[in-house]
């Protein structure tokens, strides 16, 4: 589950109302993932919280097929995929593809989010196919997963 912390927080308050929010910077309006007290770009400490659309396209992903926690075994195979966001493409968000088999996952496909309500206090966005796709690029898959504090947790 979510462990929110001083620098996600108003990101998972923003999964929790179904919108998407990154931080962006105040002075040179820069959007960056993943959340931190200063921007990469002019290093100010001034921000706010911005909502986006919720559409991207997939960046990489992976399907697991064997998991090392116990918690996960039953559930395998599952996806754990990059999106890369409609209005900052270079902030890539990782999720769970939904409402489509993993078989289908390409490499560039359009992609929007859903907010999953996993129990009265909890909300986990997934993302779901966009319209029609294409089906013949080759996929890219991530060989190392990584999440910034306070993030999904697997």
């Amino acid at each position: 589950m979510p462990q929110p912390d001083f620098e996600t927080q108003a990101y998972w308050d923003g999964v929790k109302n179904h919108e998407l929010r990154v931080p962006k910077c105040s002075d040179c309006g820069l959007m960056r993932w993943p959340p931190q007290l200063t921007c990469t770009q002019c290093y100010s400490e001034n921000s706010e919280w911005v909502k986006l659309s919720g559409r991207g396209t997939l960046y990489t992903y992976v399907i697991i097929h064997q998991s090392v926690l116990p918690q996960w075994r039953e559930k395998t195979p599952f996806n754990v995929i990059q999106v890369a966001l409609e209005e900052a493409p270079h902030i890539q968000i990782m999720g769970n593809a939904v409402e489509m088999d993993d078989s289908d996952l390409k490499v560039g496909i359009p992609l929007e989010i859903v907010f999953d309500d996993v129990t009265p206090e909890v909300t986990i966005p997934r993302w779901r196919p966009r319209g029609s796709y294409p089906t013949t690029e080759m996929p890219r898959a991530i060989f190392a997963l990584g999440f910034p504090s306070g993030t999904l947790q697997l």
